[in-house]
């Protein structure tokens, strides 16, 4: 349990610092609970389109009478069927005895037998925000006989509220972000191409599932002070030349596509952005690593490149070999044409794509279909 905070910017920092740690929430209730002299403290807030993502918070009560609170007797509280969302302007705490004056609220049956044993009388609440998406309110009850809010704590109360309002904007916007970086993982880890997000000194900032099976102690590739290192020292040099190639921020030319041979692994090594002034000295992921076992999946099927492309399936399968990390030569091999024909097809396909170069072909290839599961050539 944390301790009273004893000024308001420790108020402060103890409400923004429940946006990162929701177990904080608690903590904040608590102070509120000692300064307020309440008997219960609640925070809900509320998500429409990701439940999931809704927190309710309480003090002071326990799971048994919320559920008795829920099932009887919500619908008999004057606190709450006299007022709606919208009703009062977000951010403005309501005394209780605004919305229910004291000789009607001690009248009603659910005072009597269910907030005066519990010494629930004076106290109110505010609506922190009244989105179409988030809904949220925070209120507290306090004895009678700590008598209703004095103005001075009314202005302690006024002086944090516009930044409980923010906080709990943040915690809706760090959820969503949280909940879309899930997907975003589940997304890349579902495939079969390893895939990992460096910078031009091959620091690793993010991998998928599939690339960290072949990264570590014993495999292909190990991390050493969070920077990609290859166990053979001799072609280390050339994929981490590779990779500052790729990576570069400032170039006079295009970067070209780097490709290599670890073991059993096709490593292809492409810019992941085009650099720009601002992406200098920032730690922005530069370079994108491609980690391909031929043993474990199979080419990049060209009916699914002709979903994604408006490709014919010559030029299809032609840039599926080239995807899968096959030079020209080896494409042109493969699929019994000339090398001549085999670079007017790359030349239509760079026109149908937008395209300039076989690197940015490759790469865009691989960010559409590095999530399908590959299919058997025909």
């Amino acid at each position: 349990m944390t301790s009273t905070p004893k000024t308001q910017l420790d108020w402060i920092d103890l409400i923004y610092s429940a946006v990162e740690d929701p177990n904080r929430w608690d903590d904040l209730l608590m102070a509120f609970k000692e300064r307020m002299e309440a008997v219960v403290v609640t925070l809900a807030i509320q998500y429409a389109e990701r439940p999931e993502m809704s927190v309710t918070k309480y003090q002071g009560a326990t799971e048994q009478e919320l559920i008795e609170y829920q099932t009887k007797w919500a619908a008999q509280d004057p606190w709450m069927t006299r007022i709606i969302f919208g009703q009062y302007p977000i951010g403005q705490f309501v005394c209780s005895q605004e919305i229910c004056p004291d000789e009607e609220l001690e009248a009603t049956e659910f005072y009597r037998e269910f907030s005066k044993p519990r010494q629930h009388h004076y106290g109110g609440g505010v609506y922190l925000t009244n989105g179409a998406n988030q809904k949220s309110v925070f209120g507290f009850n306090r004895p009678k006989r700590c008598g209703p809010l004095r103005r001075d704590e009314l202005d302690f109360l006024n002086g944090l509220i516009p930044h409980m309002c923010r906080a709990v904007r943040l915690h809706g916007e760090r959820e969503k972000i949280r909940a879309e970086r899930d997907a975003l993982l589940n997304y890349l880890d579902s495939g079969a191409i390893g895939i990992v997000l460096m910078t031009e000194q091959a620091r690793v900032l993010a991998s998928n599932r599939t690339a960290d099976e072949w990264i570590g102690e014993g495999r292909p590739l190990y991390l050493e002070h969070e920077r990609l290192r290859l166990k053979d020292c001799g072609l280390q040099e050339k994929v981490l030349g590779g990779i500052a190639e790729a990576g570069a921020r400032i170039r006079t030319q295009p970067s070209s596509m780097n490709q290599f041979q670890i073991g059993s692994l096709t490593a292809i090594v492409l810019p992941a952005l085009e650099s720009t002034a601002a992406q200098i000295a920032t730690n922005m992921p530069t370079v994108v690593l491609y980690l391909i076992d031929p043993a474990r999946s199979k080419p990049i099927s060209p009916e699914v490149i002709m979903r994604v492309m408006p490709l014919t399936r010559t030029e299809a399968a032609v840039a599926a070999r080239l995807a899968s990390g096959e030079s020209l030569e080896q494409a042109a091999e493969f699929l019994h044409i000339s090398p001549h024909t085999i670079r007017t097809h790359l030349k239509r396909i760079f026109s149908k794509t937008g395209c300039i170069r076989q690197a940015e072909l490759v790469a865009v290839i691989l960010r559409l279909v590095s999530h399908m599961p590959a299919s058997p050539e025909n």
